[in-house]
């Protein structure tokens, strides 16, 4: 089954992607209805119902591209994957942080002026 994208709805730069029904969501990813619907109330996936039709964005998309990998090809749970989903972007925010760090190092050498660069790209924002 062939995912549908169609444009931002807001004219933001991610691309919002439409399904028929949840049915249509499920044959997609080759998962259970159970299995989405866990993902949904965990927060971890959004799907918008207007006019009939199911919306994702595609965080969402790329997601549940994800959890049926883990699911499908190496056998994982659902509270496992949510587990692996969460230190997932844990760790994605650490190595942004980390970047933050390395470009404030590479800016100067004056100990204040990278204390003020980390101050002001919100490193210290919790």
């Amino acid at each position: 089954m062939k995912i549908q994208k169609i444009s931002s709805l807001d004219n933001c730069s991610d691309n919002i992607y439409k399904f028929t029904s949840l049915s249509n969501i499920c044959t997609a990813f080759c998962l259970s209805r159970n299995t989405v619907y866990f993902f949904i109330d965990e927060g971890l996936i959004a799907i918008n119902k207007e006019n009939n039709c199911l919306f994702m964005d595609s965080t969402s998309v790329n997601k549940l591209q994800t959890i049926s990998h883990l699911k499908n090809d190496l056998y994982i749970n659902n509270e496992g994957i949510s587990v692996i989903l969460s230190m997932r972007e844990k760790v994605i925010n650490y190595q942004d942080k980390f970047k933050i760090i390395a470009d404030s190092l590479k800016k100067s050498n004056d100990v204040e002026e990278i204390l003020n660069n980390l101050k002001n790209c919100g490193f210290f924002d919790f």
